[in-house]
Protein backbone atom coordinates (compact mmCIF):
# COMPACT_ATOMS: atom_id res chain seq x y z
CA UNK A 1 0.00 0.00 0.00
CA UNK A 2 2.95 2.61 1.27
CA UNK A 3 4.72 1.22 -2.01
CA UNK A 4 1.91 2.75 -4.27
CA UNK A 5 1.70 5.55 -2.45
CA UNK A 6 5.61 6.21 -3.17
CA UNK A 7 4.79 5.32 -6.77
CA UNK A 8 1.63 7.73 -7.24
CA UNK A 9 3.97 10.76 -6.11
CA UNK A 10 7.19 10.02 -7.39
CA UNK A 11 6.44 13.00 -9.59
CA UNK A 12 6.60 15.69 -6.96
CA UNK A 13 9.34 17.21 -5.94
CA UNK A 14 10.85 18.75 -2.57
CA UNK A 15 9.68 18.55 0.83
CA UNK A 16 8.47 15.33 2.88
CA UNK A 17 5.48 13.76 1.29
CA UNK A 18 2.50 13.31 3.73
CA UNK A 19 0.15 10.55 4.13
CA UNK A 20 -2.58 10.01 5.96
CA UNK A 21 -4.47 6.33 6.61
CA UNK A 22 -8.04 5.87 8.01
CA UNK A 23 -7.97 2.26 9.53
CA UNK A 24 -11.73 1.12 10.21
CA UNK A 25 -10.97 -0.57 13.77
CA UNK A 26 -7.69 -1.01 15.48
CA UNK A 27 -9.76 -3.57 17.77
CA UNK A 28 -8.54 -6.24 15.38
CA UNK A 29 -5.12 -7.90 15.28
CA UNK A 30 -5.10 -7.99 11.32
CA UNK A 31 -5.52 -3.96 11.51
CA UNK A 32 -2.39 -3.76 13.62
CA UNK A 33 -0.57 -5.84 11.57
CA UNK A 34 -1.81 -3.72 8.63
CA UNK A 35 -0.78 -0.25 10.63
CA UNK A 36 2.07 -1.78 11.70
CA UNK A 37 3.00 -2.46 8.31
CA UNK A 38 2.20 0.50 6.82
CA UNK A 39 4.30 2.46 9.16
CA UNK A 40 7.28 0.26 8.97
CA UNK A 41 7.07 0.77 5.31
CA UNK A 42 6.53 4.61 5.81
CA UNK A 43 9.85 5.11 7.71
CA UNK A 44 11.88 3.37 5.03
CA UNK A 45 10.65 5.85 2.68
CA UNK A 46 10.79 8.93 4.32
CA UNK A 47 6.86 9.13 4.11
CA UNK A 48 5.25 10.99 7.42
CA UNK A 49 2.38 8.91 7.94
CA UNK A 50 -0.88 9.96 9.98
CA UNK A 51 -2.43 7.02 11.32
CA UNK A 52 -6.23 6.95 12.46
CA UNK A 53 -8.93 4.46 13.84
CA UNK A 54 -12.06 4.95 12.96
CA UNK A 55 -13.46 2.66 15.80
CA UNK A 56 -16.09 1.46 13.42
CA UNK A 57 -17.74 4.54 12.95
CA UNK A 58 -18.54 5.41 9.30
CA UNK A 59 -19.20 9.19 10.82
CA UNK A 60 -16.04 9.19 12.73
CA UNK A 61 -14.61 8.20 9.53
CA UNK A 62 -15.49 11.01 7.32
CA UNK A 63 -14.08 13.78 9.33
CA UNK A 64 -11.42 11.71 9.27
CA UNK A 65 -10.79 11.88 5.83
CA UNK A 66 -11.92 15.57 5.40
CA UNK A 67 -9.39 16.45 7.73
CA UNK A 68 -6.72 14.83 5.87
CA UNK A 69 -8.02 16.34 2.85
CA UNK A 70 -8.11 19.50 4.16
CA UNK A 71 -4.90 19.36 5.15
CA UNK A 72 -3.32 18.81 1.82
CA UNK A 73 -1.78 15.74 1.82
CA UNK A 74 -0.32 13.94 -0.96
CA UNK A 75 -2.32 10.63 -0.48
CA UNK A 76 -4.97 8.87 1.28
CA UNK A 77 -5.56 5.31 2.41
CA UNK A 78 -8.85 4.23 3.23
CA UNK A 79 -9.69 0.67 5.10
CA UNK A 80 -13.33 1.82 5.10
CA UNK A 81 -15.69 0.95 7.75
CA UNK A 82 -18.56 1.15 4.89
CA UNK A 83 -18.43 0.67 1.53
CA UNK A 84 -21.02 3.41 0.75
CA UNK A 85 -20.68 5.75 3.26
CA UNK A 86 -16.84 6.40 2.76
CA UNK A 87 -17.97 7.61 -0.74
CA UNK A 88 -18.43 11.25 -0.37
CA UNK A 89 -15.27 11.77 1.65
CA UNK A 90 -13.33 9.92 -1.07
CA UNK A 91 -15.26 12.04 -3.83
CA UNK A 92 -13.63 15.17 -1.60
CA UNK A 93 -10.52 14.25 -1.89
CA UNK A 94 -10.91 13.72 -5.71
CA UNK A 95 -11.96 16.86 -6.07
CA UNK A 96 -8.66 17.92 -4.48
CA UNK A 97 -6.99 15.58 -6.63
CA UNK A 98 -5.54 13.93 -4.04
CA UNK A 99 -5.54 10.04 -5.05
CA UNK A 100 -6.89 7.85 -2.45
CA UNK A 101 -5.46 4.07 -2.17
CA UNK A 102 -8.57 1.40 -1.00
CA UNK A 103 -6.98 -1.31 1.52
CA UNK A 104 -8.47 -4.98 2.22
CA UNK A 105 -12.27 -3.17 1.46
CA UNK A 106 -13.59 -1.36 -1.67
CA UNK A 107 -14.89 1.83 -1.77
CA UNK A 108 -18.68 2.88 -3.68
CA UNK A 109 -19.61 5.50 -5.65
CA UNK A 110 -16.27 7.47 -5.73
CA UNK A 111 -12.54 6.84 -7.61
CA UNK A 112 -10.00 4.82 -6.01
CA UNK A 113 -6.75 5.28 -7.42
CA UNK A 114 -5.97 1.17 -6.64
CA UNK A 115 -7.74 -1.43 -4.43
CA UNK A 116 -4.85 -3.67 -2.88
CA UNK A 117 -7.34 -6.16 -1.41
CA UNK A 118 -7.59 -10.46 -1.68
CA UNK A 119 -10.38 -11.77 -3.67
CA UNK A 120 -12.48 -12.09 -0.82
CA UNK A 121 -14.83 -14.34 -3.08
CA UNK A 122 -12.41 -16.88 -3.47
CA UNK A 123 -11.65 -16.25 0.35
CA UNK A 124 -15.41 -17.33 0.91
CA UNK A 125 -15.28 -20.74 -0.98
CA UNK A 126 -11.88 -21.51 -0.04
CA UNK A 127 -13.54 -21.48 3.41
CA UNK A 128 -16.71 -23.57 2.57
CA UNK A 129 -14.97 -26.14 0.46
CA UNK A 130 -12.41 -26.22 3.89
CA UNK A 131 -15.50 -26.31 6.44
CA UNK A 132 -17.18 -29.38 4.28
CA UNK A 133 -14.06 -31.31 4.41
CA UNK A 134 -13.89 -31.22 8.14
CA UNK A 135 -17.50 -31.88 8.49
CA UNK A 136 -17.77 -34.83 5.81
CA UNK A 137 -19.89 -32.90 3.87
CA UNK A 138 -22.85 -32.57 5.81
CA UNK A 139 -24.28 -31.14 9.19
CA UNK A 140 -25.64 -27.93 10.31
CA UNK A 141 -23.37 -24.70 10.26
CA UNK A 142 -24.24 -20.85 11.58
CA UNK A 143 -22.10 -18.18 9.99
CA UNK A 144 -20.74 -15.42 11.62
CA UNK A 145 -21.01 -12.22 9.68
CA UNK A 146 -18.32 -9.33 9.16
CA UNK A 147 -19.37 -5.82 9.75
CA UNK A 148 -22.79 -5.11 7.28
CA UNK A 149 -21.66 -2.55 4.56
CA UNK A 150 -18.41 -3.52 3.95
CA UNK A 151 -17.36 -5.03 0.87
CA UNK A 152 -14.96 -7.92 2.27
CA UNK A 153 -17.94 -8.93 4.25
CA UNK A 154 -20.51 -9.05 1.23
CA UNK A 155 -18.35 -10.97 -0.94
CA UNK A 156 -16.88 -13.37 1.35
CA UNK A 157 -20.06 -14.18 2.56
CA UNK A 158 -21.31 -14.57 -1.77
CA UNK A 159 -18.19 -16.52 -2.21
CA UNK A 160 -19.21 -19.05 1.02
CA UNK A 161 -22.63 -18.96 -0.31
CA UNK A 162 -21.66 -19.95 -3.82
CA UNK A 163 -18.89 -22.62 -2.30
CA UNK A 164 -21.95 -24.54 -0.27
CA UNK A 165 -24.10 -25.15 -3.29
CA UNK A 166 -21.56 -27.98 -3.80
CA UNK A 167 -22.42 -30.00 -0.21
CA UNK A 168 -25.91 -29.59 -0.53
CA UNK A 169 -26.01 -31.73 2.68
CA UNK A 170 -24.29 -29.05 5.09
CA UNK A 171 -27.29 -26.28 6.53
CA UNK A 172 -27.29 -23.00 7.56
CA UNK A 173 -29.45 -22.84 10.57
CA UNK A 174 -28.23 -19.05 11.59
CA UNK A 175 -26.50 -16.11 10.22
CA UNK A 176 -25.61 -13.08 12.11
CA UNK A 177 -23.12 -10.25 11.93
CA UNK A 178 -20.09 -10.25 14.74
CA UNK A 179 -18.70 -7.21 13.00
CA UNK A 180 -14.93 -8.70 12.66
CA UNK A 181 -14.79 -8.48 16.01
CA UNK A 182 -13.56 -11.08 18.65
CA UNK A 183 -14.76 -10.90 21.32
CA UNK A 184 -18.22 -9.74 19.66
CA UNK A 185 -17.51 -13.22 17.97
CA UNK A 186 -17.33 -15.43 21.34
CA UNK A 187 -20.61 -13.61 22.47
CA UNK A 188 -22.46 -14.03 19.37
CA UNK A 189 -21.27 -18.05 19.20
CA UNK A 190 -22.14 -18.07 22.48
CA UNK A 191 -26.18 -17.33 22.07
CA UNK A 192 -25.81 -18.90 18.96
CA UNK A 193 -24.78 -22.33 20.74
CA UNK A 194 -27.68 -21.65 23.21
CA UNK A 195 -30.22 -21.24 20.83
CA UNK A 196 -29.83 -23.93 18.13
CA UNK A 197 -29.16 -28.01 19.15
CA UNK A 198 -26.48 -29.83 17.48
CA UNK A 199 -24.00 -27.16 15.63
CA UNK A 200 -21.38 -28.68 13.83
CA UNK A 201 -19.50 -25.98 12.05
CA UNK A 202 -18.97 -22.82 12.05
Amino acid sequence: VVGGVSYLNSGSSGGTTKVGMSLSTLNNPFFVQMKDGAQAEAKKAGIDLTVTDAQNDASQQANQLQNFTSSGVSSIIVNPVDSDAVGPGVRSANKADIPVIAADRGVNKADTATLVASDNVAGGKLAADALADKLGGKGSIVILQGTAGTSASRERGAGFAEGLKAYPDIKVVAKQPADFDRTKGLDVMTNLVQSHRGITGV
